[in-house]
């Protein structure tokens, strides 16, 4: 079953959208390491049973924010001096206060990354978008707004492949007639479709003519 099918993906968007716009709000209040490993807790187990998300999705979203994570956990450890010192590590000083507060801090930032995931996986843009008009009242202008930014996020991880594939392609230690495995037949077309402008005489500046800059720029003013 795709998350698309699944019982999370029958909610109303709405109520969908505002249960997580809460449980962020929440966390981002909060200080305590408590909270957010608790709601970030229930937000993979929701994800897991009644989003149906796969653990692919859910682990790549972790990989994926794991460094900032860790350099917010870092960060707050050694610029912070709070309560009692509970390590020496060299010559930092490790706080309690200060340990809270990164932990507080790094899974808040996990915990967002996976409902931002749940949101995505289970809902349909277009029922999205009608949901907020009908029931949240919100104009239709924003709403496809929405629209257009659930798009771009489905889109993403396909468009960002077709660029890497485009860039093996047009490699120049790549062998003649070598294809990457990860890239589909199509590639060295739409290769050529995207570099054609980039490649074209009139995409380099120094290659125009002083004509040219004058029909772009306009006859000068001076006297």
């Amino acid at each position: 079953m795709s998350p698309r099918d699944s019982p999370l993906a029958r909610w109303n968007p709405t109520l969908k959208l505002g249960t997580l716009l809460v449980a962020s709000s929440v966390a981002m209040l909060v200080t305590d390491p408590v909270t957010p490993v608790v709601l970030w807790s229930l937000a993979v187990t929701a994800a897991f049973t009644v989003g149906r998300v796969t653990v692919r999705a859910l682990a790549l979203t972790h990989l994926a924010l794991l460094g900032f994570a860790v350099s917010v956990l870092v960060g707050n450890v050694l610029l912070r001096h709070q309560g009692p010192v509970v390590a020496v590590v060299g010559p930092v000083e490790v706080t309690a206060g200060a340990l809270e507060i990164a932990v507080s801090l790094a899974v808040r930032t996990l915990f967002l990354g996976v409902v931002s995931v749940v949101l995505v996986a289970t809902t349909d843009p277009v029922r999205l978008m009608t949901s907020l008009h009908q029931h949240a009242r919100v104009p239709a202008g924003a709403t496809y707004a929405v629209l257009a930014g659930m798009r771009v996020l489905e889109e993403l991880p396909a468009r960002w492949e077709t660029i890497r594939c485009a860039q093996a392609v047009r490699d120049p230690r790549r062998a003649p007639g070598a294809l990457p495995a990860r890239c589909p037949r199509w590639a060295p077309r739409r290769s050529r479709s995207w570099s054609r402008p980039c490649d074209a005489p009139s995409a380099s500046p120094s290659r125009w003519s002083h004509g040219a800059w004058v029909r772009v720029r306009g006859p000068s003013r001076d006297p």
